[in-house]
């Protein structure tokens, strides 16, 4: 028996838009231009992660077959 321990997909977005936050004031703090440079690609992951979230963690139905192994020792 399995149990279903996955937590929503809004859980996963606002953990990712209060991370953008942090990082958009690491942003106006840091006084280094590679830095900015590198806080603001992390944003930009933190961001896309936020928008893809509901898209990605939706639960498959419940009538759906399970996935086939793959690579299976004979």
């Amino acid at each position: 028996m399995t149990r279903d321990r996955w937590w929503p997909w809004w859980v996963s977005t606002s953990f990712d838009l209060a991370l953008l936050a942090v990082l958009i004031l690491a942003i106006v703090r840091a006084h280094s231009v590679r830095i900015r440079a590198a806080l603001a690609v992390l944003g930009c992951c933190a961001l896309a992660a936020a928008v893809l979230a509901p898209v990605v963690m939706t639960r498959p139905s419940h009538g759906a077959p399970p996935m086939p192994m793959q690579n299976q020792m004979p």
